[in-house]
C-alpha cells in the first residue's frame, strides 16, 4: 500500500470516528437520555471508547515508526541513536498513556485551584512535561533534514494544541456549564480532531522519511538455540 494510500486510509477513519462520536454526543444532550449500550463506546470525551483506541494505536505505530527510522539509519553494527530511541519511547508511553491516562491521576497530586483554565489540573504537568521534551529534543530535531523538520514540528504543534490549549478551554467550558453541553460537545471535538490531525501529520512525515531512507523490515522467526530433539 502505497504512503498517499494508507494516510487516506487513516484520515477517512480519523473523520468517521470524530464524526460519530459528535453524533453521539449531540444526540445525547438534545434527547436529556443516558445511553449505556453501544454509543458509549464511541463518546469522544470517555476512555475505553474506539477513539481513544485507534488514538492508542496510532501513536503506538509512530513510535514503532521512530525505532524504525533509527534502525535504518544506524550505521552497520551500531545501535540506534538515543534521540530516536527517545522520541519513539515518548510515542510509546503517549499511547499507553491514552488508555490509562496516568494524565489525569497526575492532576490529583497537584495541589491547584480546579477552577476555570485549570479544571483539569494536570494540564500542569503536561505543560511541564512538554517544556522538558522541547529542551531535551530541540537540538536532535535541528539537525533533521528540513523536510523532516517542518513536518514534525507542525505536527507536534497542532497535536499539543489540542491536548493542552483547547484542553484548558475545554475544562473552563465544563467549570462554567457543565459537560453535558453543547459547548463542551463542541471543544471536545475540537480537541480531540486536534489531536487526531498532529498524529497523522507525524504519520505522514514519519513514512516519508522511511521512504527516503529506503527502509524495509522483514520479521524473521528462528528456532532457539540449543539441540534439537
Amino acid at each position: 500500500m502505497s504512503i498517499r494510500r494508507a494516510m487516506l486510509v487513516l484520515a477517512v477513519a480519523s473523520a468517521a470516528l470524530l464524526l460519530l462520536g459528535l453524533m453521539v454526543a449531540v444526540l445525547r444532550i438534545e434527547s436529556g437520555k443516558t445511553f449505556n449500550d453501544l454509543t458509549w463506546r464511541f463518546d469522544l470525551s470517555g476512555d475505553s471508547t474506539v477513539p481513544t483506541w485507534f488514538s492508542a494505536a496510532m501513536l503506538a505505530f509512530a513510535g514503532l515508526a521512530f525505532l524504525g527510522i533509527g534502525r535504518s539509519e544506524a550505521p552497520a553494527g551500531q545501535p540506534i541513536a538515543p534521540g530516536w530511541w527517545g522520541l519513539g519511547s515518548v510515542c510509546l508511553l503517549m499511547s499507553v498513556d491514552e488508555v490509562a491516562t496516568f494524565h489525569e491521576w497526575t492532576g490529583t497530586l497537584l495541589e491547584a485551584d480546579s477552577s476555570g483554565l485549570l479544571t483539569y489540573t494536570w494540564v500542569l504537568f503536561g505543560a511541564a512535561v512538554l517544556v522538558a521534551l522541547v529542551v531535551a529534543f530541540w537540538r536532535f530535531v535541528r539537525l533533521q533534514p528540513a523536510p523532516f523538520r517542518r513536518r514534525f514540528l507542525v505536527a507536534a504543534v497542532v497535536y499539543f494544541t489540542g491536548a493542552l490549549v483547547v484542553e484548558m478551554i475545554n475544562g473552563s467550558i465544563e467549570d462554567s456549564v457543565g459537560a453535558e453541553s453543547l459547548r463542551y460537545v463542541a471543544g471536545t471535538f475540537v480537541e480531540e480532531g486536534l489531536e487526531f490531525a498532529g498524529v497523522l501529520l507525524l504519520l505522514h512525515a514519519l513514512l516519508e522519511r522511511l521512504r527516503a531512507d529506503g527502509a524495509t523490515f522483514v520479521l524473521t522467526v528462528r528456532d532457539a538455540p540449543g539441540p534439537k530433539p
